[in-house]
């Protein structure tokens, strides 16, 4: 069963190998190809705020995050070693004292409470959302 293309206003098409898909696209279904997009050049137009971005999800949570680190130092865990070392996906410096000041006074508290579990899931989503963005953008 063969598919009988007519026409093709505007496709785009997020591919991993460009000369290949390019290949099949041109000569496999004889389709006209204008353009191949520069893949790093569009990751660094999608990527142009993605740093903001990540300080905006962790602005959301500074608290929550605050509070967490400051109960797991009181339960005598240590920062050092941590894939995850507190405050350090934020690149605003303010923003990144700011979380700093928060658990050094959750600490010095007399008890910290823990996270409810929709705070949990709230630090889980935004962390994971930060990941992947910096994941994506390889910061």
């Amino acid at each position: 069963m063969a598919i009988d293309i007519t026409g093709v206003g505007h496709v785009v098409l997020k591919v991993r190998d460009r000369e290949r898909s390019a290949r099949f696209y041109r000569d496999g279904l004889e389709l006209d190809v204008d353009a191949v997009a520069d893949t790093e050049s569009l990751i660094d137009a999608s990527c142009a705020e993605t740093q903001w971005r990540i300080d905006q999800l962790e602005s959301r949570v500074l608290e929550l995050k605050a509070r967490s680190w400051a109960a797991r130092l009181r339960k005598g865990e240590s920062m050092s070693g941590e894939d995850d070392f507190p405050g350090s996906a934020i690149s605003n410096p303010e923003l990144k004292q700011t979380l700093y000041d928060r658990i050094n006074a959750w600490y010095a508290e007399k008890e910290v409470p823990g996270l409810t579990l929709d705070e949990q899931e709230q630090l889980r989503q935004a962390e994971r959302q930060a990941r992947i963005l910096s994941h994506r953008c390889r910061i």
